[in-house]
């Protein structure tokens, strides 16, 4: 009984780590604010679910530090940059699909500008 009791919890455990999200790696992020094309590279760490990292910004190579969350297929990730000399937070929520890419959408505030992007895994 203990022993099929076990064997039960461990295929439940492999199941949830096999639909768990996989947010490490190196992102080629697309999309728009507005008329605004966003064209950015993450490199993003997960570790229990917490996501750290850095994005380069392909107009400016301009690398910001990333923090963030990963839940099951749920990714979302921010960092804290400038626009036009004012301090602004660029976050990133997205779901991971099966064909690997996360999709989902951009929140810049504190002018809660809003777009949508794609990241792909490189």
């Amino acid at each position: 009984m203990k022993r099929a009791l076990l064997l039960a919890m461990i295929f439940i455990a492999s199941l949830s780590a096999a639909n768990a999200a996989d947010a490490s790696g190196s992102w080629h992020v697309t999309g728009s604010i507005g008329d605004n094309p966003i064209d950015t590279t993450c490199k993003l760490t997960e570790k229990d679910g917490a996501l750290t990292g850095s994005c380069t910004r392909k107009a400016d190579g301009k690398a910001v530090d990333a923090v963030g969350t990963a839940k099951d297929q749920k990714i979302e990730w921010h960092y804290n940059s400038e626009y036009n000399g004012d301090p602004i937070t660029v976050t990133y929520s997205g779901t991971l699909g099966k064909d690997g890419t996360i999709s989902g959408t951009i929140v810049v505030d504190p002018y809660n500008a809003t777009g949508e992007f794609t990241a792909t895994k490189k």
